[in-house]
Order: C-alpha cells, then structure tokens, then sequence
C-alpha cells in the first residue's frame, strides 16, 4: 500500500492494523527490565497481606511488630523503584513505600491512643477516689433472721483495662490475645503491674 501525506511531500508507506488502524503503535506499559522476579513478587504480597489488609479492615493490634520485616519490605520496594525505568511503575511503588510508612505510623498512633486511654483511666480513678468518701467502710448490716452478705471482686488491672477499652468480649469469644498483649506492654512500661 502507497499513500502520500497531506502535511508532507514524502511518501507514506505503512499497513494499517485491522482492528486499531487509527493507532499505528502501541507502547507497552512493562518493559522486560520492568518485570518483578518471584521473591519481589512475594515480597510484595506480604506487604499486601500483611500491613495494607489490617490497615484497611483497621485491625490495627494484627499490624507486625517486627521492624526488620518492615525495613526489608521498605528496601525491596526502594530497589524495585530504583531498577525500573518505567516512570508510571516508579510513581506506584513511591505510593506503596509511603503507603507503608503510614501504615508504621498507625500502629505507633494506635498504641499512643491506647496508652493514652489507660492514663485518662488512671487519672479518673484518681479523681473518683478523691471525691468519693475514701474513708467511708462498708457496714454489714443484719436483723432478726435475716443476714445480708456483700461480695466483692476485683479484675487484674490488665483485664480491667481491657474491658474499659474494648468492653466485654462475647460469650465464647474470649479476650483478643493481641490486644492483651499491647495493654501488658504499655502497662509494664508505665511500672504498673498487668496482675495485681
């Protein structure tokens, strides 16, 4: 097929493609020096499966603790950024490297928030001893033929907190280990014993 360009004097001479014949190229997104190698590639399903799912589902106590897991994720991703010379793949993996910072920051604002939570608890218990007759007993008071007892019981501070946090777990469920565990660390931070 001949043809002669409008704007130019030169000659034309190309196939047009059937079914895109008004685009003569197509340039493709992925390069073969673009491609991810197996271990990038799983490196970046544990991100997905392990920070971006708890941040979305806000499961936050589920976020690893682990800060070499997040620093070897963070490396992957800045190596990957590095080797590809694709700007739209280099643009996303900025975004999923700030992606997990953020996610780093939610879980440390989460256990602020949560520490911030046992204080606020702590100073209002204060404040209730205060203004409450401290030095006021209980009086056990009985008449003919009828006796009143008074029971007592007090939860270990760690359970307390939790059930003020989180509110009674439901039947069967149990208390949410991770969440037990975040409490303990904070309050064994703040020297106050999680038993007694």
């Amino acid at each position: 097929m001949f043809s002669k360009s409008l704007f130019s004097s030169k000659p034309i001479n190309n196939v047009k493609h059937i079914i895109n014949p008004v685009q003569e190229s197509i340039i493709p997104l992925y390069k073969d020096d673009d491609k991810f190698t197996e271990e990038e590639y799983a490196k970046l399903n544990i991100y997905k499966e392990t920070y971006v799912a708890h941040l979305i589902n806000q499961n936050y106590e589920k976020l690893p603790k682990d800060l070499d897991n997040y620093v070897e994720i963070l490396n992957t991703l800045s190596n990957l950024e590095i080797k590809t010379k694709n700007s739209t793949i280099q643009l996303l993996l900025k975004i999923t490297m700030d992606g997990l910072i953020g996610t780093m920051n939610v879980f440390g604002l989460n256990i602020n928030n949560i520490e911030l939570n046992i204080k606020n608890i702590l100073l209002q218990k204060r404040l209730d001893a205060i203004l409450s007759g401290k030095n006021e007993g209980n009086l056990i008071v009985h008449s003919e033929n009828n006796y009143n007892l008074e029971k007592k019981f007090t939860l270990a501070p760690l359970y307390s907190y939790y059930v003020t946090l989180f509110g009674i777990p439901l039947e069967g469920e149990g208390f949410d280990l991770n969440k037990i565990q975040m409490i303990k660390t904070i309050l064994e931070t703040n020297n106050i014993n999680p038993y007694g």
